[in-house]
Order: C-alpha cells, then sequence, then structure tokens
C-alpha cells in the first residue's frame, strides 16, 4: 500500500492513491483482516495471540492515516488526537507533522500475497454459492468443496485452509480437480450459436484465458467471457459459484445439529446487538435472560457454554428478567425470543 500511494501521489495521481487507499481500508483491514481477528480479540487477558492482531492493526491505522492526511486532512487529524497520540504522547503534535511511511521491503512475501489473494477469491466464490442458496454466514454448513486445475491455487486453499473454513462457516473443506468435477455439478455453456460440446474443457480456458475459441464450421471463432453463458448446474443438496480459477460448491443440506447451531448464532448477533445499543465496553460482562420454546429453546440449552463465551455472558437463565434488565423481543426464523440483558453488578 505504501509504495503504491507513493508512487501516485508523486505523479500527482491522486485518485489512483484515493482508490489503493479506498480498496485497502474497505477490502484488505474491515471485510478481511477484521473478520479474521474478532475470535482473538476476545481472548482473556494478555494473550500473546491477542496482543499481535491489535498491534497489527494499530500499526496498520497508524500508517494509514499518514497516507490518508493530504486526502483526508481533518478526519485523520481526529483519529490521530483521539487514538494514536494518547498511546504515544511523545510523537509529533498533529499527524501533518508526521514523516511519510516508507515500506519496510523485507517483509514482502509476494508467495504468501498469491495465496492470500487465492484464499479471498474462494472465501467470494464461496459466500456468492450461499447466497444462490439463500443460506446466512451464520448457519454453519458441512462442507465446502473448492474444483480448481491450478496448482497454485489448491496450494494456496491447502494452507490457508483453516481461514477459508471459518470465513465460510464450514465444517469441512475439500480440494479436487476437474477430473472429479461431473461428481459435484454438470456445467451448460451457452455461447450465441449454441450449446458447448465439452463444457468442463471450456470452463478451463474461460477461467485462464478470459475467452473461449471454439472450431465451428471449419472456423476458429472466439468469444469473450462476458458473451458465454455458464450454468454451473450443481447436483442436489449443493449450491455453486465460480471465481477466476475454479468453482466453489457448498453443501446445503443440513442436520436437526446444524440448525441448532445456527439459531445459537442468530442469537448470539441479537445479544451482541443489544450490548452495542447499551453501548458496553467489549471487556464487560453481562447476566443474559432468555424466554422462548421450541427449537430456540433447545439451541440455547445444546449450546448455553458457546452463547456464554461469544457474549460475555457470566450467566444465561431461561427464565423471566428482571425489572432493571434491557428486553427486547426477536424474530429468528418463524419463531420468536426475548432477550434480556444487564451488566453484571
Amino acid at each position: 500500500l505504501i509504495i503504491k500511494v507513493t508512487e501516485a501521489m508523486d505523479s500527482y495521481r491522486i485518485h489512483e492513491a484515493a482508490r489503493a487507499l479506498r480498496e485497502f481500508v474497505v477490502e484488505d483491514l474491515s471485510h478481511w483482516y477484521i473478520r479474521l481477528i474478532r475470535r482473538r480479540a476476545w481472548i482473556e487477558g494478555e494473550d500473546p495471540d491477542k496482543l499481535a492482531a491489535y498491534a497489527t492493526l494499530y500499526t496498520a491505522i497508524k500508517t494509514l492515516i499518514v497516507l490518508l492526511a493530504p486526502i483526508t486532512p481533518f478526519i485523520t487529524e481526529k483519529i490521530y488526537q483521539s487514538m494514536i497520540r494518547p498511546a504515544e504522547p511523545g510523537l509529533p503534535e498533529t499527524v501533518h507533522m508526521q514523516p511519510w511511511p516508507k515500506p519496510d521491503e523485507k517483509r514482502l512475501d509476494e508467495k504468501l500475497e498469491r495465496k492470500m489473494d487465492a484464499a479471498r477469491r474462494i472465501v467470494e466464490a464461496g459466500l456468492a454459492a450461499r447466497a444462490v442458496a439463500k443460506i446466512k454466514v451464520r448457519q454453519p454448513l458441512p462442507e465446502a468443496i473448492v474444483v480448481t486445475w491450478e496448482e497454485h491455487v489448491r496450494e494456496a486453499a491447502a494452507t490457508l485452509r483453516n481461514i477459508i473454513a471459518n470465513q465460510l462457516n464450514v465444517k469441512r473443506l475439500r480440494l479436487t480437480g476437474l477430473e472429479e468435477a461431473e461428481r459435484f455439478f454438470k456445467p451448460e455453456i451457452v455461447t450465441p450459436r449454441g450449446k458447448v460440446e465439452n463444457p468442463y474443457r471450456a470452463l478451463k480456458q474461460l477461467w485462464s484465458e478470459g475467452r473461449l475459441t471454439l472450431e465451428l464450421d471449419n472456423e476458429k471463432v472466439e468469444y469473450r467471457r462476458d458473451q458465454v453463458e455458464v450454468n454451473l448446474r450443481p447436483v442436489e443438496g449443493y449450491s455453486a459459484a465460480e471465481f477466476n480459477k475454479g468453482v466453489v460448491l457448498v453443501k446445503t443440506s443440513l442436520t436437526a445439529e446444524e440448525i441448532l447451531e445456527g439459531i445459537a448464532r442468530d442469537i448470539v448477533r441479537r445479544i451482541q446487538q443489544m450490548r452495542k445499543e447499551l453501548d458496553l465496553n467489549v471487556e464487560e460482562y453481562i447476566e443474559t435472560y432468555v424466554q422462548a420454546e421450541g427449537l430456540i429453546k433447545q439451541a440455547v440449552e445444546k449450546h448455553l457454554d458457546y452463547l456464554k463465551e461469544e457474549t460475555r455472558s457470566t450467566q444465561i437463565l431461561i427464565a423471566e428478567p428482571p425489572r432493571d434488565a434491557y428486553a427486547k423481543e426477536w424474530s429468528i426464523g418463524e419463531a420468536n425470543i426475548l432477550i434480556a440483558i444487564r451488566r453484571t453488578r
């Protein structure tokens, strides 16, 4: 990021610098890194893994506001005075007196960056497959399958398997090549002149070259990717989406256990929202009271420890809440649940 922004600013291509900074904030920092470290941030005490995540995030924000300062001088100054200077009182009194960041090229790891980029593309495709099936990310699924012929993508998925599985909220991640693709999806490739006879080979060319070349009536015809319609047609019980090096499928059939786990995650989101509405500090503990029936009650009883850990609840009681608790009624699926929380005394 430092290299990109510096080169753009030195060449007076301010729009390119702004675009790179926005992409870093939205995609790299917010949509990716913050999600990756969420569980590490909840670890109790001075855990080294937690402190490393905080230190990395702090360094990223400190560097970011210096790079942003020429473009957004006021908001960066506010962040600098509110967050950075209290942590480092010896720094210059304004962000605009900070030296321009310099990249530490010894820490650049292009191979790891390529692997992480491949992992992100896989996650994006997996989330798209969930969206096609209208299954929320909070609902755990049995497995995801990555179908690719690219060795470096398979290597990236194998190396970063836990990250991909966690971000897709699946129990298992499987990797396979096009030779086994027929077990999971039967694609249909349609060009302006009809269906393609060998759809798997056509897919490989589309993914690798971004175009499709066919021999039709003794002449070569070339189509751009946007001229070709791709229907993946996954087998029953799966949903699929493609990325530029393959296909990601997610298994959509759920067991009773997985349904209860999904409900528990929905309850966590509601309690977290209520914590936010009470403006509670992330370190503060609460008492939680729940009134529900049926599957929701079963989910609370079965995943009690998980709910306590994720919401920082000292106890979760299936009982009528005290009068001084903050109570709210929610809908989860077709059922209702009353949740009440209050600070631990």
